[in-house]
């Protein structure tokens, strides 16, 4: 019986990112996604007590899957080896699941999504990118610059990059993506 909760839940949580990344939140009602889901109204907010709760929740396991996709942090390996292998997963998760990924990017700053979960999960994500900083700090190689704008700097980076990959826009062959991650790395370094 969990089991087939659970189930369901997942189940309502991947129409629910299909229908929003579709047609928007205001297309995709709790009605629509139980039609779509197979999902009774009932059960949805048995789970859910509402579309924004819906919509928080899909965020939350989303960012968190990623989060658990890139972590990454090996003392053993060189700062630029460790950076890469990091970079490496983000974009590897990212086209491995380009709906995850957008909707991640669409809803990262809406005000649909809870605050409080936002902060949650940011301060997981800060964690995993403050452990790799300090480690790429400790060996001297990154430019004086605030975290933060070191961490936008990526982000941006990585976001144009990785919606031109998924729209079709650019395929780059591995050689090249190779390439655009030290070209990340150098505008880090000193």
């Amino acid at each position: 019986m969990i089991h087939e909760s659970v189930d369901k839940r997942k189940k309502v949580l991947n129409t629910a990112l299909k229908m929003i990344l579709e047609n928007g939140t205001q297309g995709a009602s709790m009605g629509k996604i139980s039609k779509q889901s197979g999902v009774a109204v009932g059960t949805i907010y048995h789970h859910f007590s509402s579309k924004e709760e819906l919509i928080t929740e899909l965020y939350k396991e989303l960012k968190l899957k990623m989060l658990q996709a890139i972590k990454y942090v090996s003392q053993e390996e060189t700062p630029y080896q460790s950076f890469y292998t990091m970079i490496k997963k983000f974009i590897e998760y990212a086209l491995n699941y380009p709906d995850e990924y957008e909707f991640i990017e669409r809803y990262c700053n809406s005000p649909i999504i809870d605050n409080n979960v936002k902060k949650e999960i940011e301060a997981s994500f800060k964690d995993t990118i403050d452990d790799f900083l300090t480690f790429i700090k400790s060996k001297k190689f990154i430019k004086e610059i605030p975290e933060d704008l070191l961490f936008l700097y990526i982000n941006g980076a990585l976001s144009g990059f990785l919606r031109a990959q998924i729209s079709g826009e650019i395929k780059l062959e591995k050689k090249f993506v190779d390439l655009y991650i030290r070209m990340i790395w150098e505008g880090l370094t000193k």
